[in-house]
């Protein structure tokens, strides 16, 4: 061009360069482009933008353009351009037509820059342009770095990253004017457009390309080539072909030795030797392939610790796994130990994580928790040191530039940031760890005699040593000694002894034994055997010559040989106390315990508490107590806490100051009790303590019109402080209480020494030399105390001196450092007085001993840190106080000072300090910290390269509750035992099986309190009330009471022996009722242990079934955590952008953080949120957590109520619950925490009280301050800051706050959205844990539970069906319900259980009715008679129908021996025989149509086995079979007598008759539709009944049918010649009125038997009359023919519905009246009298006959006969059916008509004698 570059620069540099753009379009614009703001900036690019081929071609727009955009670059950096920028700039602008240009730009010299003023020029022109880097990383922070400076020229620019899936359409960021990414990215995004017609670039043109690292996109190493997916089949196959960590770190290992070596080769200054480059490459090539062969071809350091974090966070849990990553942590540590923190924080994860067992605990290593202490602090030491090179380079930036919105800057305090998070998370762990080891401090205290002054010696008068970091139990671990077999000697098998070294052995045969001290034997030795042949061929290559085998090199022998010996009960570890043993029987000691746990564990277990009492406690070995009771050997610290707490803890008092009107309020309302508040009135209620109250405001003036939000509140509840009362009743006044200041300055020093009183004062001074010479000097001082460290002994023990003075001022003298630190003992407060003066910078620790006024120390307490000790106490001051700290969840330090040798070393032995292991709870990433759209990628990624990524929270393990534990093992096998019995009781199953069922949940209660070490005695109670509630609802309130009989029986019950004897006395279904309690009682005793053992196998299945579905549930979510995580911080953030005034107080608190250097307001912020979301606060969800999560996982998921309507209901709210909570969380959280901040803001965050708490300003400069702030714009009228004045506004603010107001405005003028990420980010963390959390335990356990539930029962019903059950075990009731019903699928124990209890129940209940029944009055004590007993005694008097009591006590009554029976085939026994027992039979009444039994029917069965039916009327048939056994026996007692002797009987014996009405009762109740049979009630039946029983036909139908019938035969005979007529017509009548007559009703009613004899005569009889006719219906007409039919189908239709009968039962003919025609009524007569035969002639039989009949006791009817199922005789004759039961005597003359040969025998055998009928004429 033949310019002069040169000169170009100097003019675009030039200050009065004068734009001519702007020149030209406003002509009154004069200011120079130096000059410029953004709005003059943004105006130049307007106008060029508007006409850019004109404004292009002028001469000098370039010049202009790189001005402008200097001046841009000025106020967006407050750096100008270099001379090499703009040169660059030039080069690059003035390139060939359609060709770029190359630059090369040195390091430092701002290539992003270059690109950025590139870009501008081209984008002014009107022109797209892309700016391709070399990472993702590097687009998305230069993007938003520059996205201010670009928008200073309206420019917008955005980077072109992936942040979610991409699916299809236009990508927003291709419609910026400039757009940065990776080259592959564009490629990606280009194929879409171009190949996969996706339009992802829409109408975007490629015009201009800036590459920034040219190199970087030229050098192919194949990772930044795109392809798009295809839809092949191949795809599948090769989805996950990535390599792993490992590999990946291989190949960049190998690629960066690649790059070295051609490095190597490149800087060669000479000409390139070709044949020494292929010798040098060969051995490359072969170094590399023998470096991968050993496995350690990766030589960088962070690369090793990459590859071991990946390890550890995926795969560790494998024992291989953990120890390769454990290789690569030390391979890194090998080749950088100074640089490599990473991997010591890795070896402390790993060492704290363990190897992972499938059942039991992670297995640690020995001395875990001080290994992973010391790689943590060796980390921290790494890091310390690159925090402070950040810090120091931080700081020279500020010099330099004072503006902290650069990008450096940023990038610093974001790298200071991250690492300080890492760090701050290294240090938690450390102290964490700490904690847990309960380290024991162990100061031995020698005083020495005084000697004279005058002497030169060095005097010490006391030396204290104190023993610091001792673990209990954790003495130095035994080192292993080589030694040959013939060279053991006597100081070897010392060492052994005295538990300091374990001797490995080698014989001459090369056997190797190892040699220990064994444990609980004094002097024993015991000896291992190595059988291990890997093991004893390694051992071989050592050398045994009594040298100690090395702890690094041999460590995995030294761990194989530890855990052996502790298999075998050896020692393996020195004794932890043995400093001691060093120490003279002279010296007095003082043991302190440090972090004590307390905790629930049926009661508080304290270890303090304990310590305290073992000490006092007499021991079984010693005998004596190591301390007397009444000593005063206990002290108590409270160290390192804050002033105010102190004072809070302290002062009788509690003050509230400053506080809100709503937060006065709400702290009045808490202080008062809901009696005082509500229900005594306000004239006369009491408050509960006084309050003294102080309103005021800004001003000091109340005003009535001032708004009540700007009132403050002074609350001072007076003498309201328990603790406090309690310390000063019970500790203050028995102790000596001492209390230490920490680094004060002087003047504080002094305030404190104006305001606390004390005995005696103790005075420590940091300074240097020099100052503390002199301060000795002038003071006449004889001793000083000064602290020296042992460097020769371990690192744990420290030694103070109390010295002479003339020897402190030798050895101050002597130190080598300039500052130290001595002590002054029982100093004058004017000599402290003096010393401030002397030293005032230096630094005080002041300690007030043996303080005597209170109230003065309160007044003394500040804001500053603390320690307080209480000194000799006695046992129970010291608990009270133990107490009262617990309750402030304060640390605290228990000691026991004044200690002999001794009872130190007994002390340090026997008291009860435990520990446990430490878990991992949480891992997560440095990334997690920051919100996506504002995550620093470039400084997180250079972290992660270092393997500086991961954060651990870890914490404690719980100690497991054994207690608890064990009180819920006893309560749940107290409930199976329980359970057991009441199944076995019978009566009892059904609470018994929910009991079990109670019993088994509360095991696994007890296994999950194991498993997480978690147990609340109050949850647990909640729990077992709401479930007992269930349980007793789903049982019903008649199970329970069956429960209390179950018990009842079992305690005060009758014997099984007694209530089988008497269950001998019935027997139904073919068994005794004796045999079914036995065999039910027996079968309920075995189903009852099945039972416990199917419910626990239920439930472990269950168990397994849902952790294996929670785990499931759970790693599906984790998949999803990203994708809800990002929705969640979506909206967070838009409530935060969208929220001002939320944003503004964040805002304020953020920038107070950031001027203090402190977290104060932003753990104030997490903490709020915590609270909002927090489970505890939240009423419904804490009852989910501690009741109804656990009732759903145990009781509502067994088999017995999985389904039902509580397991269901239960589910269903705490689902609906969750999905409330899920929908409005956010909202909840948003609209909370602006109530909760709002409330800090107006307290502590109005201008003026930041003005005076952290500028330090005045109350009476504030106002002048704020006035000024107003009038600057910097604040509103309601004292909000304007951020967007900030930056722009002169601060004329006081000289002596300029400094610290100004700098607080720029930290808020510096705070911008994206600084509030990590806030945004940890609210939006908590909200997703919590949806998570919800999602879990409301929406997806409930159901998985209750699917878990569903198939653990459908398991266990097929495992009972088909390997546990016993169709043995099946009641009788089951077997019949079985064969009439059907067998259900699956027979189950529970089914078993219910069906024995069943019968079980009813035979008991039987026995007792047999058994109480026959008892006799006991007349000592007969008992009162209640109204049921009356009732019932009525209702015997009258006509109440006899059933088994009564029957049975009438007989004992009446010295009568009866069985009842039911099966009228019953054969009596010998015994029966032999007893004279008389047989009873029962026939139970018919089911009605409701399904009820009616009532039976009682029959004798006499000797010979007939039965005989006694007559009776109106209920009487029992008591008449009893008055016949007895008629028999000769005693004559009337129905009526025997009423009113059992009514008698009742009155006179109530007590044992009430039991009998009780089971009776619990019959009636439990089994209405069955009571009838079940307590065998006789008496009269309802013949209507019977007949409508619809197992046999219905008389209605065959009347209509019948009926009908008649009528069309009528039709017919009417149009009917004589011969064609159909004959016999009246046998339809005597069918019709047969059916009508309620005599046959009544005869037929006693059984079924008689009536379907009835009913099969009544079918002959229509055959009859068809074969009467037969010849008229087959040879007339057709309506003949009809009526056939019709008669026909009736006789079919009958048959078919009767019942077959009985073939034992015989019947005859059924017409009497063909039988005996006129022509033989004289052979009637001559039978059974004129008369009589004349009624039967007429067709009937009335009352008086059959009382006839009766009297005569004569049966001579010569009519149809046959005897029924019972051997009763019934006749039948042409109108009505008669049964003659013969209760007198046997007939001895009866007249049978025609009977059939089988009818003959029978009868012959019954003594029953019959004829031939008469003969008659046929064809009549």
């Amino acid at each position: 061009m033949g310019i002069n570059l040169l000169e170009v620069v100097e003019k675009i540099k030039s200050s009065d360069l004068i734009s001519q753009v702007l020149d030209n379009t406003i002509r009154d614009q004069s200011i120079y482009i130096t000059q410029w703001t953004e709005k003059q900036i943004r105006r130049w690019a307007d106008i060029v933008k508007e006409n850019v081929d004109y404004w292009t071609k002028i001469n000098d727009f370039t010049i202009e353009a790189l001005a402008v955009i200097k001046q841009a670059n000025l106020l967006h950096t407050e750096f100008n351009l270099t001379d090499a920028q703009i040169l660059s700039c030039l080069i690059a602008l003035n390139a060939n037509v359609d060709k770029g240009r190359l630059l090369q730009i040195g390091t430092g010299e701002g290539k992003s820059t270059i690109v950025s003023v590139l870009a501008v020029i081209h984008a002014l022109k009107g022109k797209k342009v892309d700016i391709i880097t070399s990472s993702p990383v590097l687009a998305e922070r230069d993007a938003k770095e520059k996205a201010k400076f670009y928008n200073m020229f309206d420019l917008q620019c955005s980077d072109n990253n992936d942040k979610s899936i991409y699916l299809a359409g236009p990508k927003k960021c291709y419609r910026k004017d400039i757009v940065y990414g990776e080259a592959t990215q564009f490629q990606f995004d280009i194929l879409r457009t171009e190949y996969a017609q996706l339009n992802t670039l829409d109408d975007r043109k490629c015009e201009v390309a800036i590459v920034d690292e040219v190199d970087s996109m030229l050098i192919d190493d194949s990772s930044k080539i795109a392809r798009l997916a295809t839809s092949m089949a191949v795809k599948s196959v090769f989805t996950n072909v990535a390599p792993s960590v490992y590999e990946s770190n291989v190949l960049l290992s190998i690629e960066e030795q690649w790059a070295m070596f051609l490095r190597k080769i490149d800087d060669q200054k000479s000409s390139i030797d070709i044949e020494k480059v292929h010798k040098e490459y060969a051995e490359f090539s072969e170094r590399i392939i023998k470096d991968y062969s050993n496995n350690c071809v990766i030589k960088n350091p962070y690369y090793h610790i990459v590859i071991g974090n990946d390890l550890v966070i995926n795969d560790s849990s494998l024992i291989s796994k953990y120890k390769q990553a454990m290789e690569h942590f030390d391979r890194a540590i090998e080749l950088d130990p100074d640089h490599s923190a990473a991997a010591f924080a890795g070896k402390g994860w790993l060492l704290l994580k363990g190897k992972k067992r499938l059942i039991f605990s992670n297995q640690q290593d020995l001395d875990y928790k001080e290994s992973a202490v010391r790689a943590f602090n060796r980390a921290l030491e790494i890091l310390s040191d690159e925090m402070a090179v950040l810090t120091s380079i931080q700081t020279l930036l500020q010099q330099r530039c004072p503006n902290i919105n650069t990008a450096l800057s940023k990038q610093l305090i974001q790298k200071v940031n991250i690492l300080g998070t890492y760090c701050n998370s290294l240090e938690n762990i450390v102290t964490v760890v700490r904690k847990s080891q309960r380290l024991i401090q162990i100061k031995a205290i020698i005083d020495y005699p005084r000697r004279s002054v005058s002497t030169n010696k060095r005097e010490v008068a006391r030396r204290i040593i104190s023993y610091d970091g001792i673990e209990k139990e954790r003495g130095e671990l035994c080192n292993i000694r080589l030694i040959s077999h013939d060279h053991v000697d006597n100081d070897i098998m010392d060492a052994i002894q005295n538990r300091k070294e374990i001797a490995l052995i080698k014989d001459a045969e090369n056997q190797f034994t190892v040699l220990y001290k064994k444990k609980k034997e004094k002097s024993s030795l015991g000896s291992w055997k190595i059988e291990n042949h890997e093991l004893r061929y390694y051992l071989l290559s050592l050398n045994y010559n009594r040298t100690i085998l090395d702890r690094n090199e041999c460590s995995k022998i030294y761990v194989i040989i530890y855990e052996n010996v502790t298999i075998n009960n050896g020692y393996i570890r020195s004794d932890f106390s043995v400093f001691l043993k060093d120490l003279t029987n002279d010296s007095k000691y003082e043991i302190t315990f440090n972090d004590l746990t307390v905790r629930q564990d049926s009661g508080t277990v304290d270890q303090a508490e304990n310590i305290i009492h073992q000490a006092v406690s007499k021991h079984v070995l010693h005998g004596a107590p190591i301390l007397n009771n009444s000593g005063r050997y206990i002290s108590v610290s409270i160290t390192q806490i804050d002033a105010e707490r102190l004072k809070a803890l302290l002062n009788p008092n509690i003050e509230i100051k400053e506080a809100t009107r709503d937060v006065a309020l709400v702290q009045l309302k808490e202080k008062s009790s809901f009696f005082h508040r509500h229900l005594l009135t306000e004239n006369w209620s009491l408050d509960l303590c006084p309050v003294n109250l102080e309103i005021f405001l800004d001003n000091n003036r109340i005003e009535m019109k001032q708004p009540e939000e700007n009132i403050q509140c002074n609350l001072t509840f007076i003498s309201a402080n328990e603790i406090s009362k309690v310390l000063k009743e019970k500790v203050l006044s028995n102790s000596i209480q001492t209390i230490e200041f920490i680094e004060l300055d002087g003047y504080n020093v002094k305030e404190k020494l104006r305001n606390i009183q004390s005995n005696s004062i103790t005075l420590e001074i940091s300074d240097s030399k020099d100052k503390l010479l002199e301060v000795l000097t002038c003071l006449d001082l004889q001793y000083v105390e000064l602290y020296s460290y042992d460097k020769e002994k371990s690192n744990h023990r420290n030694i103070r001196e109390v010295v002479d003075k003339i020897t402190a001022e030798r050895i101050i003298k002597e130190y080598e450092k300039d500052n130290t630190t001595i002590r002054l003992i029982d100093i004058l407060i004017h000599e402290i007085e003096e010393i401030i003066d002397k030293c005032p910078n230096a630094t005080y620790n002041i300690s007030f001993l043996c303080i005597r006024n209170f109230d003065r120390l309160l007044k003394g307490l500040n804001n500053e840190l603390v320690n307080i000790n209480f000194d000799e106490l006695e046992l129970e001051p010291a608990i009270k106080l133990i107490r009262q700290i617990r309750k402030e969840n304060l640390d605290f330090s228990l000691a026991y000072k004044k200690l002999t040798k001794g009872q130190a070393e007994r002390l340090m032995k026997e008291a009860p300090v435990e520990q446990e292991n430490i878990e991992i709870n949480k891992v997560k990433s440095l990334n997690e910290l920051f919100m996506n759209e504002s995550r620093p990628h470039l400084e997180l990624s250079e972290f992660s390269g270092r393997g500086i990524e991961y954060l651990l929270e870890i914490s404690e393990k719980r100690f497991i509750p054994w207690r608890s534990i064990a009180a819920v093992v006893t309560i749940a096998a107290v409930q199976m035992a329980v359970g057991g019995l009441l199944i076995a009781s019978g009566f009892g199953a059904t609470v018994g099986l929910g009991l079990i069922t109670e019993g088994a949940a509360d095991l696994f209660t007890a296994y999950r309190a194991y498993s997480t070490r978690q147990f609340s005695w109050s949850d647990y109670g909640k729990q077992k009330a709401v479930s007992l509630i269930i349980s007793a609802i789903s049982m019903g309130f008649s199970a329970i009471k069956d429960a209390g009989k179950g018990i009842q029986t079992l305690v005060t019950g009758v014997g099984e022996e007694v209530l089988e004897q008497a269950g001998t006395k019935i027997i139904t279904e073919g068994k005794a009722v004796s045999q079914v309690l036995v065999t039910t009682g027996k079968n309920l005793k075995g189903l009852a242990i099945k039972q416990i053992g199917v419910t626990i196998g239920e439930n472990a299945l269950r168990e397994g079934l849902t952790k294996v579905a929670d785990f499931s549930s759970h790693f599906l979510l984790e998949q999803l955590k990203p994708q809800i995580s990002a929705m969640i911080q979506s909206k967070v953030s838009d409530k935060f952008s969208n929220e001002p005034k939320l944003l503004k107080i964040v805002r304020k608190m953020y920038a107070i953080d950031s001027f203090n250097k402190q977290q104060q307001f932003k753990d104030k912020i997490n903490k709020s949120v915590a609270e909002i979301i927090n489970p505890e606060h939240n009423f419904w969800r804490k009852q989910w957590d501690s009741i109804g999560g656990p009732l759903c996982k145990g009781l509502l998921s067994s088999s017995q109520h999985v389904g039902g309507l509580f397991s269901m209901g239960m589910r269903i709210v705490g689902t609906l619950h969750g999905m409330y909570q899920i929908t409005f969380i956010i909202d909840k959280v948003h609209d909370q925490l602006l109530e909760k901040l709002s409330q800090v803001d107006q307290e502590t965050l109005s201008i003026d009280q930041i003005l005076r708490s952290y500028c330090g300003v005045t109350k009476e400069d504030t106002y002048r301050i704020v006035s000024l702030l107003q009038k600057q714009g910097i604040l509103d009228t309601n004292e909000e800051f304007n951020i967007e004045n900030l930056i722009s506004t002169d601060f004329s603010i006081l000289d002596m706050y300029r400094d610290k107001v100004v700098n607080f405005l720029k930290s808020l003028a510096s705070v911008e959205f994206n600084d509030l990420s990590e806030i945004m980010k940890s609210i939006s963390d908590m909200i997703t844990e919590q949806v998570f959390r919800i999602t879990e335990s409301q929406l997806i356990s409930p159901w998985s539970s209750y699917g878990m539930g569903e198939l653990t029962k459908a398991i266990s019903e097929r495992v009972q069906h088909h390997f546990i059950v016993d169709e043995n075990q099946n009641s009788d009731s089951q077997n019949r319900e079985d064969r009439e019903k059907g067998e259900s699928k699956y027979n189950t124990i529970v089914k078993q259980i219910k069906y024995n209890a069943k019968d079980y129940t009813i035979a008991y209940s039987q026995c007792e009715i047999v058994y109480y029944s026959q008892q006799q009055q006991d007349r000592s004590n007969p008992g009162a008679i209640d109204n049921k007993t009356k009732e019932y005694i009525d209702g015997v008097r009258n006509e109440k129908p006899a059933n088994l009591s009564d029957m049975m006590a009438i007989a004992a009554q009446n010295d009568v021996d009866i069985k009842i029976v039911d099966d009228v085939n019953y054969q009596p026994t010998d015994e029966d025989k032999a007893k004279g027992t008389n047989i009873v039979l029962y026939t139970k009444g018919e089911v009605d149509s409701q399904g009820k039994n009616t009532i039976g029917h009682y029959r004798l069965m006499l000797g010979d086995g007939t039965v005989i039916d006694v007559p009776s009327n109106n209920n009487n048939c029992g008591y008449a079979v009893i008055q016949k056994i007895l008629k028999d026996r000769g005693v004559y007692k009337s129905i009526e007598d025997l009423r009113n002797g059992r009514a008698q009987n009742i009155e006179d014996n109530p007590r044992e008759s009430s039991k009998v009405l009780k089971a009776q009762e619990w019959i009636e109740t439990r089994y209405p539709q069955q009571a009838n049979r079940l307590l065998i009630v006789g008496g009269a039946i309802d013949a209507k009944t019977i007949l409508d029983d619809p197992l046999l036909p219905s008389r209605n139908v065959i009347e209509t049918k019948i009926t009908e019938l008649r009528k069309l035969i009528q039709d017919y005979n009417r149009d009917s010649t004589d011969e064609n007529k159909i004959k016999f017509i009246t046998d339809l009548e005597f069918i019709l009125q047969d059916l009508g007559d309620n005599e046959n009703a009544e005869v037929i009613s006693r059984s079924r038997a008689a009536r379907n004899i009835f009913y099969s005569s009544i079918s002959r009889r229509i055959d009859d009359f068809y074969r009467k006719n037969q010849s008229v219906f087959y040879q007339c007409s057709d309506s003949s023919h009809r009526i056939a039919t019709e008669v026909g189908k009736l006789s079919v239709s009958w048959k078919n519905q009767v019942h077959i009968v009985n073939p034992d039962i015989y019947f005859s003919q059924a017409h009497v009246n063909a039988n005996f025609s006129s022509g033989n009524s004289g052979r009637l007569n001559e039978l059974v009298g004129e008369e009589l035969a004349l009624q039967i002639h007429n067709g009937r039989v009335d009352e008086q006959g059959k009382e006839f009949i009766r009297t005569n006791g004569t049966s001579v009817l010569p009519v149809t006969v046959f005897l029924d199922e019972h051997n009763r005789l019934v006749a039948i004759n042409n109108r009505g059916l008669l049964a003659h039961e013969f209760a007198e005597q046997k007939p001895n003359r009866i007249f049978f008509t025609n009977p059939t040969r089988p009818e003959r025998n029978r009868l012959n055998e019954a003594g029953m004698p019959s004829k031939n009928k008469p003969t008659y004429d046929k064809n009549k």
